[in-house]
């Protein structure tokens, strides 16, 4: 879901974006999901 959320927003999902999400662990998804709200960039989304 959070990668479909990204590509809505950002456009399309970078490699090293994708592979932090599938490395991620469910806090940190969590994180990432209300974070998209307000995040400017796909950067500052998942630094």
């Amino acid at each position: 879901m959070l990668s479909k959320q990204i590509r809505l927003k950002y456009g399309e999902l970078p490699s090293w974006a994708a592979n932090k999400i599938e490395h991620a662990d469910t806090e940190q998804l969590e994180n990432w999901a209300e974070r998209i709200l307000t995040a400017e960039s796909l950067e500052a989304l998942l630094e």
